[in-house]
């Protein structure tokens, strides 16, 4: 895929105030990519979809590029392509996005909230 344009990565989780967005390289986002390409192609969307209060998912994104995430299902859209989805049972995905994060822009407790650590 091509790395063009500015990159970010972001995870939705605030209800009432903004959620946290980082910029993110686009070497960085080649391992992303590595990441999504070596996960199995399925058909299954998200198998919960997202509450509207607190964790809602994750992305990284860059002009008509975007790869969603939420609870081991991917999801990677772009304009004029059906969207293809991934499953993900190891949420790498998520694990990346979170690591990917400057040191203070998540709260400490980032793994409880998105559900990878209890």
């Amino acid at each position: 895929m091509k790395q063009a344009g500015t990159w970010h990565a972001g995870i939705g989780m605030y209800s009432g105030r903004p959620d946290p967005i980082w910029g993110v390289s686009a070497q960085a986002v080649q391992t992303f990519e590595a990441i999504w390409d070596s996960l199995e192609p399925s058909s299954e969307r998200a198998r919960v979809l997202p509450a509207p209060l607190g964790y809602r998912g994750c992305f990284v994104k860059a002009d008509d590029v975007q790869w969603e995430c939420y609870r081991g299902v991917g999801k990677l859209v772009r304009p004029g392509v059906p969207d293809q989805f991934r499953l993900d049972p190891e949420r790498q995905l998520e694990w990346w996005i979170v690591r990917s994060a400057p040191q203070g822009v998540l709260p400490d407790n980032v793994a409880v909230v998105l559900g990878l650590e209890t």
